[in-house]
């Protein structure tokens, strides 16, 4: 499967648009964000009825956590 979009992003807050127009199927289940930043991925994975964790140094993950520390702390 090919995902394709016509949108283009330039910063975080245009990002989000981009993934979910691109890979919207793959936004219907679990979504674990890494590197979440301000979660503004978020509301484009729960529109699409999937569930979504974020994690990273920002002040709005679910999981606050230093990504060059070491391994994820999820099973596989």
């Amino acid at each position: 499967m090919q995902y394709r979009t016509t949108l283009k992003y330039t910063n975080r807050e245009t990002k989000p648009a981009y993934v979910h127009d691109k890979y919207r199927p793959l936004l219907k289940g679990s979504v674990l964000d890494v590197g979440a930043d301000d979660q503004y991925l978020k509301p484009y994975v729960e529109q699409e009825g999937g569930t979504y964790y974020g994690v990273g140094l920002g002040d709005k993950v679910d999981l606050q956590i230093n990504l060059d520390a070491g391994p994820l702390p999820f099973d596989d």
